[in-house]
């Protein structure tokens, strides 16, 4: 009989987020490159599944990894978790937001106010209709009459 032995991964397994996190308040350049590699490796995946497809391909994930690892980063000092559970949490809050940022730095502002093929776009959005408030004035207008 014939033992066909499987390579033994050797690599270190990883610290949690937390312990990385304090081992970097305190000054460990080791520990915050090895957070900053966890946090990337974490935040890209969060990017490509969870939040491109909310956003309908108007934000590229890359774009976001590199924005949310940036805003968590620098906020780190101000992190008050205790645990992994609590820092994903807190991680996912900030690419939630980096991802609305972005979407509304890529998308134009329309004002209902613009003009749109000559009639105003809150004109057009109801079909040139009256508006609720308009057709209620008009009913108080008739019964004063």
């Amino acid at each position: 009989m014939v033992l066909i032995s499987r390579p033994v991964d050797k690599a270190l397994p990883m610290e949690s987020f937390c312990a990385l996190v304090e081992r970097t308040r305190h000054g460990d350049k080791q520990a915050e490159t090895a957070l900053h590699e966890q946090l990337l490796r974490y935040i890209r995946t969060l990017a490509k599944g969870q939040w491109i497809g909310a956003a309908n391909g108007d934000v590229d994930a890359s774009d976001l990894a590199q924005q949310t690892l940036l805003q968590v980063m620098k906020s780190i000092p101000g992190f008050l978790g205790s645990n992994d559970k609590q820092f994903k949490a807190w991680i996912h809050e900030i690419l939630r937001h980096k991802a609305v940022d972005l979407v509304r730095k890529r998308r134009p502002a329309v004002s209902l106010d613009q003009s749109v093929a000559g009639q105003p776009l809150g004109m057009q959005i109801r079909g040139g209709e009256s508006t609720p408030s308009s057709l209620a004035i008009r009913q108080e207008r008739a019964k004063q009459l």
